[in-house]
């Protein structure tokens, strides 16, 4: 669902489902996505990191992870749509850096910059609030 999210606004995605990787590792994951010079989206940071530090020992490259936990406590719409907003937040934020490759950002990097009054163009102030969770509130 992200995946078709990231595609309505342009983004080139493959998700495991249409790569045939549903089934497979961690690890092959991660060595599919080097193949296709891929960023890696996942919900799973914690063995990923495992895997991105095991890269950097090695001394081998790949082309980013993203790290974005998912919000259980929101309705699946509203969850998916969020989750889109901060995939695209940080595939952007991540287009921003002098060499993205082997980099493994996690949401809360970007939510701080956010929260501290960053603002990426492009970007409206009420995708920012959704992104944040603060939909609803006053400012």
């Amino acid at each position: 669902m992200v995946t078709s999210g990231l595609d309505q606004r342009g983004y080139d995605t493959l998700d495991a489902e249409r790569a045939g990787m549903r089934q497979r590792t961690d690890a092959e994951q991660l060595a599919f996505a080097v193949t296709q010079q891929r960023v890696l989206l996942t919900h799973n940071g914690r063995h990923f990191l495992v895997l991105h530090r095991q890269y950097l020992l090695d001394g081998r490259v790949h082309h980013g992870i993203i790290h974005l936990p998912e919000n259980s406590r929101l309705p699946r719409p509203s969850r998916v749509t969020q989750l889109t907003i901060r995939a695209a937040l940080m595939l952007d934020w991540l287009g921003t850096w002098p060499d993205p490759r082997s980099q493994f950002l996690k949401w809360g990097d970007l939510q701080r910059h956010l929260t501290q009054g960053y603002r990426p163009p492009g970007w409206s102030e009420a995708e920012i609030r959704l992104a944040l969770g603060q939909t609803g509130r006053s400012p």
